[in-house]
């Protein structure tokens, strides 16, 4: 069993040793997730601007000539707006994953946020990311509570292809399933415990956000080491099967 003080103290504990890394390494995580959203908005935007203009074009009387073209062009910029999040954003957020927890065991590497590229099997990172937006965008779609519960459901598969890059979409989802289960309502609160401190940021301007998330990001990390602890006692997973990571 874990508890929320416990993890928060080793984060804690571990922010107080290396902090100033840690620190360096959420804010570059989090100006190159915000610049890779950023970019995704760009293409979305540039995505309605072509159905805008057919659409005068239609109530304005004109011909419908080149119509076709300007919604391909928005299905284009569509297409790439996706494929920013897919092949960008997703990666990521393994080599996030990775470089925290990494320092839960004292060694912090800034090439870890590039871990989703470099580890070999980028393929698969991708494509095991891909398949968890895709179930949590379906379950979203029957409302806003069952979304949630599965967001939390498939919360660690980052952290086991931080760990294991290899494993199949069917073995990293079910991993982080078995992970999660009986822990999704303590999961819950201890991300409501960081509301306090994003709402202090926030009204600093914003910037004591950027304070916070190293401490948030310790804090997740320390919640997928103990719940991979509880479930290799569980014998749900093996450290085995955790192999194959590119240390």
């Amino acid at each position: 069993m874990w508890y929320r003080y416990q993890l928060k103290r080793a984060a804690r504990e571990m922010l107080s040793c290396r902090y100033g890394e840690l620190f360096v390494a959420a804010l570059v995580c989090t100006i190159i997730s915000n610049g890779i959203t950023m970019l995704s908005q760009i293409f979305s935007d540039l995505a309605s601007i072509p159905v805008i203009v057919s659409q005068l074009l239609l109530y304005g009387g004109d011909a419908m000539v080149g119509i076709l073209g300007i919604l391909w062009i928005a299905a284009i910029a569509m297409l790439l707006s996706l494929a920013v999040g897919i092949f960008l954003a997703n990666p990521m957020e393994v080599g996030s994953a990775r470089c925290f927890l990494e320092a839960t065991q004292d060694r912090v590497d800034f090439g870890n946020l590039f871990f989703g590229f470099s580890c070999g099997r980028y393929g698969n990172v991708v494509l095991v990311s891909l398949v968890r937006s895709l179930l949590l965008f379906l379950w979203s779609l029957l409302l806003v509570i069952p979304g949630m519960v599965m967001s939390y459901a498939y919360g660690m598969v980052p952290y086991l292809l931080a760990e294991n890059p290899s494993l199949t979409y069917r073995q990293a989802l079910a991993f982080s399933r078995d992970m999660t289960q009986g822990h999704k309502w303590e999961m819950f609160v201890l991300d409501l415990s960081f509301l306090g401190w994003y709402l202090l940021g926030a009204m600093a301007c914003g910037l004591g956000v950027l304070f916070v998330n190293p401490y948030y990001y310790a804090t997740r990390a320390e919640l997928y080491v103990a719940l991979r602890a509880i479930a290799i006692d569980r014998g749900i997973l093996s450290l085995e099967q955790l192999e194959s990571s590119g240390r």
